[in-house]
Order: C-alpha cells, then sequence, then structure tokens
C-alpha cells in the first residue's frame, strides 16, 4: 500500500469510525520530520511495542514508503474519539483534571491555563505545516468569535520545532475563509512543547484538540481533526451547564 493510498483512505475511512496510523522503529525525530516532509495527517508512533498499540488489538500491515519502513494498522476509533453516554456524563468523577502549564506566546510572555480558569477552553494542538489543522482554522476562529464572548477561548499550542521563527509570520500574515470573509486567527497563540503535551497523554497526531471545563476538567480529548457540529455543541452544552448567556 502506498503512501498517498494511506493518506486517502484515512481521510475516506474518518467518517466510518475508522483510524490509520503508522508504527516505525525509527526515532521520534525522524518521524516528525517524516511527517512534515510528507503532509501525513495520520498517527506515526516510534514504538510498535507500546501500550497503545496492545490495548486497541491492532491489525498490522507491513509497508514501505519513502524509504522508512512503517507497520499500518486500522483501529476502529469510534469507541475512543466518541466517548459512551456514562463515559461524557457531567460529574466530576468520570473527568479528569486538565494538567496544569505555563507557556509563552509568540510575544514571548508567558500564559497558563490556570490563567482562563472560568472559563470553557478548547486546547488546540497543532503545527504550520499540518494540513489537517488548515482545515480545522476556520471552525477554531468562528468558535471563539461566536463564543468568546460566553466565557470561552481557544487555545493554540504551536507544535512547530521552529518555534516562534515560523509561527509568528505564519500567525501574522495567514488569513482563513470564514463566512465569506478572509479573517486572521483570533484566539491565543502559545509556543507548544513535548513535555507539555506528554501531561496531556501525548500526542498521536496534529491536530489533538482537548475541551476543558470551566471547573478544569477534561471533556473531550480529539484526535485529528475535530467534528465542527459535535464540538460545538460541547461548548454551547457545557456554557449552558456552568450559566454562560
Amino acid at each position: 500500500m502506498q503512501l498517498v493510498q494511506l493518506l486517502s483512505a484515512s481521510e475516506n475511512f474518518k467518517e466510518q469510525g475508522v483510524g490509520i496510523a503508522g508504527v516505525s522503529y525509527d526515532s521520534e525525530a525522524i518521524l516528525r520530520d517524516f511527517a512534515k516532509r510528507h503532509g501525513i495527517s495520520f498517527p506515526l508512533l516510534a514504538d510498535p511495542n507500546s501500550e497503545t498499540i496492545r490495548a486497541y488489538g491492532v491489525l498490522f500491515i507491513l509497508a514501505a514508503a519513502a524509504g522508512i519502513a512503517i507497520g499500518v494498522f486500522a483501529v476502529n476509533t469510534a469507541r475512543r474519539l466518541r466517548p459512551t453516554a456514562s463515559a461524557g456524563a457531567r460529574t466530576e468523577r468520570t473527568r479528569a483534571a486538565a494538567p496544569k502549564f505555563a507557556l509563552r506566546n509568540i510575544a514571548g510572555k508567558k500564559t497558563s491555563l490556570a490563567e482562563f480558569k472560568g472559563k470553557v477552553v478548547l486546547v488546540n494542538f497543532w503545527a504550520t505545516w499540518c494540513g489537517p489543522c488548515r482545515v480545522e482554522i476556520p471552525w477554531l476562529i468562528s468558535m471563539q468569535q461566536k463564543y468568546g464572548p460566553q466565557e470561552f477561548t481557544v487555545l493554540g499550542l504551536a507544535m512547530d520545532d521552529e518555534k516562534e521563527a515560523v509561527v509568528s509570520p505564519f500567525v501574522a500574515k495567514e488569513t482563513f475563509s470564514v463566512s465569506g470573509k478572509q479573517l486572521p486567527m483570533n484566539y491565543p497563540i502559545l509556543i507548544g512543547t513535548s513535555d507539555v503535551a506528554e501531561k496531556f497523554g501525548g500526542l498521536l497526531g496534529f491536530p489533538t484538540s482537548v475541551l476543558v471545563a470551566k471547573d478544569g476538567k477534561i471533556i473531550k480529548h480529539v484526535t485529528g481533526i475535530i467534528s465542527e457540529e459535535e464540538m460545538s455543541k460541547l461548548i454551547e452544552s457545557e456554557l449552558s451547564a456552568s450559566g454562560g448567556k
């Protein structure tokens, strides 16, 4: 199976609750570079013996792409990405507390998650080179416009290796089509780190989004492009339940 076929399959199967991921014995640094150069949107895992893989009972299909050996597997992600009604219930005992972190923004100022206490926060791990992230950004801009006045914010964590050198120009210059208008990113952008990513359980791919309630508990964790409709409903539900207007 060729890389282009895998990229196509990743998009085609997503709506059916099936995810594609790559497994390699190469280092994380090599895999990050490989994903960046080839625009790979599905997760690449550096440890084929990890508990993550064993937990999902994967089906391995050996493949080779651009000189790098990858084991590719299909996983039914519907249960992982779409929690059951009980798992998604708004009770503190079923929701883990979001980890604390402080990162600098693109202006160099330290910003912490704690500063947004009392707000619903959508933490979005992304990168400037990530194609699926660009697809998602207009939705995030729209959510910030719509729900920003209602105690909500998107908090973008840029994971580019080059950090501000590429993130700052991207944020300053890039615009996205939102309701027929070209708009810039209108929410806070922080320079993410692997340490912070690990606090959220690690990243299997970009984008990765984590919705945090006003009480600091995680409501939803999504690897890959979010469902705009589903995420909007979750945000509205949380704002309503916690007294947002």
